[in-house]
C-alpha cells in the first residue's frame, strides 16, 4: 500500500506544481500587457508582428477552439475515470487501483484548471482586441 500512496501524494505534488505554473504563466502574460500579446499572436498567426484584425481574430478564434477541446476532453477523462473509480471502491475490488486511478484524476484536475487558467488569458487578450477595433 505505501507505493500506492507515494504514487498518489507524488501525482498530488506534480499537479501542484501544474497549477502554479499556470498561475505563474497567467500573471507574465498580464505583467507582458495586451500590446505584446497582440503581438505574440500575430507572430504566431502570420510569422510577423503585423497581422491583420482579421487575421488576429480569426487565430484568437482557433486558439479558443482548441482550448475548448482540451477543456471538454479533459471533463469526459476526469469523469469516466471518477465514475471507475466509484465502482472499484463500492465494490471492494483492486482497492489500490482505485488510488492510482485517483492520482490520475489529481493530474487531469491540475490539467483542467491550468487550461482554465489560461483560456482567462485568451479573453483578456480578446478584451483588448475588441477595444482597439471599437477605438
Amino acid at each position: 500500500m505505501d507505493i500506492y500512496l507515494f504514487v498518489l501524494i507524488f501525482c498530488g505534488v506534480l499537479g501542484l506544481l501544474v497549477v502554479l505554473y499556470a498561475v505563474h504563466f497567467r500573471y507574465r502574460a498580464q505583467v507582458m500587457g495586451p500590446a505584446r500579446l497582440r503581438d505574440a499572436l500575430s507572430r504566431t498567426v502570420a510569422g510577423d508582428e503585423e497581422a491583420s484584425e482579421e487575421e488576429l481574430a480569426y487565430g484568437l478564434s482557433q486558439l479558443f477552439g482548441r482550448l475548448g477541446r482540451g477543456i471538454l476532453l479533459d471533463k469526459v477523462l476526469l469523469l469516466l475515470l471518477l465514475a471507475l473509480i466509484l465502482v472499484f471502491t463500492f465494490t471492494s475490488i483492486l482497492p489500490q487501483l482505485a488510488l492510482i486511478l485517483s492520482a490520475l484524476c489529481l493530474l487531469l484536475l491540475s490539467a483542467l484548471i491550468s487550461l482554465m487558467l489560461l483560456r482567462d488569458t485568451l479573453r483578456y487578450l480578446e478584451r483588448h482586441l475588441e477595444q482597439g477595433r471599437s477605438s
